[in-house]
């Protein structure tokens, strides 16, 4: 059994598009599938924690990164294999996996014939999972930004909140503890711990990670001029921010942070408050349908 948790909120026309697909290609296959709709925040999760708890069959989340991962957090056990079905404003960690939604019928193919492969996960203070990407600094600082804005949305929103934190953003100061051993002092716009590639809509901070390895791509954009930093943003979408003199990588089983401010938290586009901020990766655990 198939189970889509669809994320009906999705304000563009790839959701009807999809679901016409889904149910005319595996009705033709003879293939037993429920569609389960979202109607507000935390229903993908609810219906994933559901679902899991009376072992009702593989899950595919079809929406963006923020379906994916309610539907993560929302899984009770790793006794299912997971698909994911890009049909959201960010797609980031499908761009990473190579999965697209023009391909829908070989994405379809690909369950009904070929098994799913582990993937990484990011633990977050040893409760909150994250696919893709989550990290302190500017970019958390205009997600923030944007979902309060009441006028602006859109991509003018976005653009708009990142304008202003062009000038309002306050340098997070802070101690690394990398793997429980090594420590560093940091001042940063961004301290990204990575999983997947590409962030915001499409820009590779990461360009070396790889989501089975078994680790941690850490990536700090270092403190700048501020009139710098939209230069930054370009580096971001051309690949090559790793390049740069004001960036650092590194790789690691477990990283934490420790600030005094209690900077806020972006996980996979989800703004997160806590006064503690410990990554590691979890690994041979989930599996996602992926090429």
């Amino acid at each position: 059994m198939l189970n889509f948790i669809i994320n009906s909120r999705a304000k563009n026309r790839k959701i009807e598009k999809v679901v016409r697909v889904i149910e005319k290609y595996l009705t033709a296959k003879n293939v037993g599938f429920k569609l389960f709709f979202t109607q507000g925040k935390d229903d993908a999760k609810n219906i994933a924690h559901q679902l899991t708890s009376k072992n009702c069959g593989d899950i595919v989340a079809v929406g963006g990164d923020g379906t994916v991962f309610e539907v993560l957090n929302g899984l009770q056990n790793f006794d299912i294999n997971l698909g994911i079905i890009p049909c959201g404003t960010g797609n980031d960690f499908c761009k990473t996996i190579g999965i697209s939604h023009k391909k829908i019928i070989d994405f379809l193919e690909n369950i009904l014939t070929k098994p799913a492969k582990h993937t990484d996960f990011i633990l977050i203070n040893g409760t909150l999972r994250v696919l893709n990407i989550t990290g302190i600094g500017i970019d958390a600082d205009v997600l923030n930004r944007y979902y309060k804005a009441k006028i602006f949305k859109g991509k003018a929103g976005y653009y708009m909140a990142l304008i202003i934190s062009l000038f309002r953003f306050k340098w997070n100061k802070y101690k690394i503890k990398i793997d429980n051993k090594d420590e560093l002092f940091k001042t940063a716009i961004i301290t990204s711990v990575c999983n997947g590639k590409y962030f915001g809509g499409g820009m590779k901070i990461s360009p070396l990670s790889k989501v089975d390895d078994g680790f941690l791509d850490v990536v700090i954009v270092k403190k700048m001029n501020r009139l710098k930093i939209p230069l930054a943003f370009v580096s971001f979408i051309r690949g090559n921010i790793l390049k740069k003199k004001f960036t650092e990588h590194f790789v690691c089983k477990s990283i934490e942070l420790f600030s005094d401010a209690k900077p806020l938290i972006n996980a996979d586009g989800e703004i997160i408050k806590s006064d503690v901020f410990k990554c590691e990766v979890v690994c041979n655990k989930l599996k996602i349908f992926r090429p």
